[in-house]
């Protein structure tokens, strides 16, 4: 009888989990890995984010207060302005509040980018890989922009030098509620310029050929220059998308920083009135210092980005025979 139990426990023991079963518990693990890698490269982005907004935050101050400003004015000429003003801090005037949207922004950009990306590449594997990054780079936008508004707010009425300190910047917007920090039309210019841009961007990249498979003994000697190169790449793509936005991006600039005297007009009104009253070229306003911002910011940006990346070991997404490996 002991022998029969014996026999009986070892044929349980042997047979193997059924076919269902051990396909869902793959696609747990392969989920939870997919998801794991998104947060990782959420990490990384955020940490990049960190260095290159600390090193040319200036940049961003110049083209805000050109942007506001109802009279055209030289980049040379609003410095001058602005650190006659408020000192050269004043170059710096936002921040603290600019890390503290940005870094979880970024971070939720890369992440989600990444995890939808690779989602679709496993179950769309032949469709074509421009669209897979334009759908993965507007999902990840949307949900990135949500987090972006409130602090772009705060950061551009203090760049703009409407309040006096970020305190008071955000007691002034806190009494109308949490809405009060999504002023009108400022989530919907926030999307129609970031989508696009990073769009552009990541497509742009992807068309210059920054992502092509190098063998892996190749890779391993070409190691630095092949990540200059995508580098590179990754500047000229977003210089390209910085200035097709710089339109979207004025009127941005304009929604956020309006006083509460112009809070009910709505964005394609605020559009209209700056065509008519101070014409077309005003939406080309900024367009240098932010180039000045934008070029360096993504070129170190991406440099740091592969560091971290490095460093916290995240894997590549599932190679296509074309493509890059973003």
């Amino acid at each position: 009888m002991r022998v029969l139990l014996v026999l009986a426990a070892s044929a349980h023991a042997a047979v193997p989990p059924s076919l269902p079963t051990a396909r869902a518990r793959d696609g747990d693990v392969h989920a939870r890995k997919l998801v794991l890698e998104g947060l990782k490269n959420g990490c990384a982005s955020g940490l990049a984010t960190v260095c290159c907004k600390a090193l040319l935050q200036p940049f961003d101050t110049l083209k805000t207060v050109q942007q506001a400003a109802t009279q055209r004015a030289g980049l040379l000429a609003t410095a001058r302005r602005v650190v006659g003003e408020r000192g050269i801090g004043g170059l710096y005037r936002g921040l603290p509040i600019a890390l503290i949207g940005s870094v979880p922004a970024m971070s939720t950009y890369w992440a989600a980018y990444q995890t939808f990306k690779g989602m679709l590449i496993e179950h769309a594997p032949d469709a074509p890989i421009l669209l897979v990054v334009a759908l993965s780079s507007a999902v990840a936008n949307t949900l990135a922009g949500v987090l972006r508004v409130p602090c772009e707010v705060v950061k551009q009425q203090l760049q703009a030098g409407i309040h006096a300190n970020v305190w008071e910047a955000i007691g002034t917007l806190r009494a109308s509620g949490v809405l009060g920090f999504f002023v009108p039309g400022a989530l919907f210019s926030q999307l129609a310029r970031d989508i696009p841009f990073g769009v552009l961007t990541l497509c742009g990249f992807e068309a210059l050929g920054a992502g092509a498979v190098i063998p892996d003994a190749v890779s391993r000697v070409l190691s630095p220059s092949a990540s200059v190169w995508r580098a590179l790449c990754f500047g000229i793509a977003t210089s390209i998308a910085t200035l097709a936005t710089n339109p979207m991006d004025v009127l941005k600039t304009r929604m956020m920083t309006r006083r509460a005297s112009g809070a009910a007009e709505g964005w394609l009104t605020v559009a209209v009135k700056i065509w008519k009253v101070e014409g077309g070229g005003v939406f080309l306003n900024g367009a240098l210092p932010r180039l000045l911002h934008k070029l360096p910011a993504s070129t170190v940006f991406w440099l740091l980005y592969e560091l971290f990346r490095a460093i916290l070991k995240v894997q590549s997404p599932p190679k296509r025979s074309k493509g890059t490996q973003l």
